[in-house]
């Protein structure tokens, strides 16, 4: 049952190293003698203190090999998940919100527009992740494991309501743009 259990993680990992989305800076040139860039990212990686076992994490070698992050995108159903959430945590110090930071997150289904005559945002399914990213954090004792949040994009061609395209919000009138026609 545990070596289930484990290659189950592994399968876990290896499936999230295939969606990582990080981020890396580039060595200055000034930084590298005798040509040895490598020496310098593991130098690098070797002055933080890392802990043997977070040596066998993807965030380790992410940081020793690119001096950047290891990323996942995290949906808010992983929240609830406990082993996914034990990959989130133990594998990766950046996340990016799966939907949740999408247009049809936060402006739903049907416009509930407010007294400015604006469309209201509902930002509680990222705050939920916000949340649970922040408390364990807090948690974290040392930097290298806390998870950073990145955010998503404003506008998403398929999870914009359609209403939004619209004059007044309003579906029945045609807007400036009405993503509904063929180009």
């Amino acid at each position: 049952m545990k070596r289930k259990l484990k290659n189950k993680l592994k399968f876990l990992v290896i499936l999230s190293a295939t969606f990582l989305l990080w981020g890396c800076s580039s060595v200055k040139s000034g930084d590298v003698e005798n040509g040895d860039e490598n020496a310098v990212k593991i130098e690098k990686a070797e002055n933080v203190e890392w802990e043997e076992a977070d040596k066998q994490t993807l965030r380790y070698v992410f940081d020793r090999d690119f001096e950047g992050k290891a990323g996942v995108c995290l949906p808010a159903a992983a929240l609830s998940n406990s082993a996914r959430m034990e990959v989130a945590t133990s594998q990766f110090n950046s996340v990016t919100m799966e939907n949740e930071m999408k247009p049809e997150s936060f402006l739903g289904q049907q416009p509930t527009i407010g007294d400015d005559g604006f469309p209201v945002l509902d930002f509680t399914l990222a705050d939920t992740i916000l949340r649970e990213i922040k408390t364990y954090n807090e948690s974290c004792i040392k930097e290298e494991k806390k998870i950073q949040v990145r955010g998503h994009v404003l506008v998403w061609h398929s999870q914009t309501p359609e209403w939004f395209f619209h004059e007044d919000y309003d579906e029945n009138k045609c807007g400036s743009f009405d993503k509904s026609l063929d180009h």
